[in-house]
């Protein structure tokens, strides 16, 4: 019996994916494995794309498909969209590769639409997510990992802008993404590296800057162009920017000026005498003493005719070895007492000049001798006067020469020996004379006497009247 209701179900059902009258129609695509019910063709086991079975009229929404639009469409579809009936990405793949299957993931860089786009040059050794493109081990030169979108701040570069630019960056600016000077170097050389230290007297941008002349040596910070090892010609370290007083010159203004300077001012950079010599020669130098005679300002002033043996000192103009004339040394500014002669007004004019009156500086008699008589003894006397006139000139060419004290100390004792013979002699001569009378006539006798011996005549006496 069973057997037999089993042949009368074989002989009035349609095969599978049949339907109708005489199960000449398929199945609609739309059918879950194209299943229908052999009698309606309705999908009596669900829909293939569609949402509403068992008429399967509805298309599955965006995102769905399968089996009554059960399935989701996979992430890898791209905008997860896909076939509603096989799941295929027909809109291509996101994050992976080989559409419509989308089943190779993109290689290292690349990521969204079939592959097809490079990972951001802001992501950390050029990688990322292959969907979303978020750089998966953070920004390189960026911040706000992982969307890597805000710029480094000015100073910063690296991951994440985690680093700090090298100080030896000029402004410290430098690449975010390598970190090399941007700008240039600050206190060294070589961009962008900036590896090089400045040499010595050079600083800033890329040390194409001279150190200022108010450093000392030369030298300066390479960085900030500060005076590091002090100023010259100025003061105020680092900056020097303060002139040395008058009177200071070098490093720091730490030294005086040579008082061979001129008013004790000089250059404050090299010391120089730069107004001239005081008491030498040769500005600006100034290192050549004056020649005797003269003095101040590049020794081009005399000495002054008061000082003894035209000697002064070459700095004041004081008279240094005594006064010729005048006392009170070494200024020299009073004149000798009638009566006093010579160096420093010590020595005594002779008691025979009249007045006891004689020149300041020979000693020689201003109104001839006193009780002096016209002839020989008048001669005698010119002749002590041209002697005590020598011996003055002899001191004063012993002073020039610069001989010992010794020297002048023996011309003075020469000079009273010879005063003290001609005085006696003359005092012995005085002592012959009977009266002025006698002297004239004696005078006349002689004459006569002279006369006849010039004429070649034998001598004879003349007589006295």
């Amino acid at each position: 019996m069973i057997i037999h209701l089993l042949l009368l179900l074989l002989l009035f059902t349609c095969l599978a994916g049949t339907w109708g009258e005489n199960c000449n129609i398929k199945c609609s695509e739309d059918c879950h494995n194209r299943s229908c019910d052999p009698r309606t063709g309705q999908c009596n086991k669900g829909c293939n794309g569609f949402s509403d079975p068992p008429d399967c009229s509805t298309v599955c929404a965006e995102g769905t498909w399968g089996h009554n639009c059960r399935w989701n469409c996979s992430n890898k579809c791209y905008g997860r969209l896909c076939d509603s009936v096989n799941g295929e990405c027909d809109n291509g793949c996101h994050g992976f590769s080989n559409p419509p299957y989308c089943n190779i993931a993109c290689s290292n860089g690349t990521w969204g639409f079939n592959c097809q786009w490079n990972c951001s040059e802001n992501c950390f050794g050029g990688t990322c997510d292959s969907v979303s493109g978020a750089c998966l081990h953070g920004c390189e030169g960026f911040g706000n990992p992982p969307y890597c979108d805000l710029e480094c701040d000015n100073g910063t570069w690296g991951l994440n802008c985690q680093q700090n630019c090298s100080e030896n960056c000029f402004g410290r600016s430098c690449d975010s993404k390598s970190g090399q000077c941007s700008v240039g170097c600050q206190g060294f050389r070589n961009p962008p590296d900036c590896d090089i230290v400045c040499d010595n007297g050079t600083w800033g941008l890329n040390c194409l800057q001279n150190c200022s002349e108010t450093c000392f040596g030369g030298s300066c910070d390479s960085v900030s162009g500060a005076c590091d090892n002090g100023c010259v010609g100025f003061s105020n370290p680092p900056d020097c920017n303060a002139e040395c007083d008058k009177g200071t010159w070098g490093q720091n203004c730490q030294r005086t000026c040579s008082k061979n300077c001129f008013d004790k001012s000089c250059d404050s950079v090299s010391g120089m005498c730069d107004s001239g010599c005081k008491g030498f020669s040769n500005p600006p130098v100034c290192n050549k003493d004056c020649n005797n005679g003269t003095w101040g300002l590049n020794c081009q002033w005399n000495c002054s005719e008061k000082c003894f043996g035209g000697s002064c000192d070459s700095v004041s103009g004081e008279c240094d070895n005594g006064c010729d004339g005048f006392s009170n040394p070494p200024h020299c500014d009073k004149a000798c007492v009638n009566g006093t002669w010579g160096r420093n007004c010590d020595w005594t004019c002779p008691n025979y000049c009249l007045n006891n009156s004689c020149d300041k500086n020979t000693g020689q008699c201003e109104i001839q001798c006193l009780d002096c008589i016209p002839g020989p003894i008048l001669n005698d006397s010119v002749v002590l006067t041209r002697e005590v006139k020598q011996a003055s000139e002899q001191k004063s060419n012993t002073s020039i020469i610069a001989v010992s004290v010794l020297g002048i100390a023996a011309g003075a004792i020469v000079f009273v020996v010879v005063v003290t013979v001609l005085i006696k002699k003359i005092r012995f001569r005085r002592s012959e004379m009977i009266d002025p009378l006698k002297s004239l006539s004696q005078l006349k006798l002689y004459e006569d006497e002279e006369s006849v011996r010039e004429e070649g005549d034998e001598y004879k006496p003349i007589r006295r009247y």
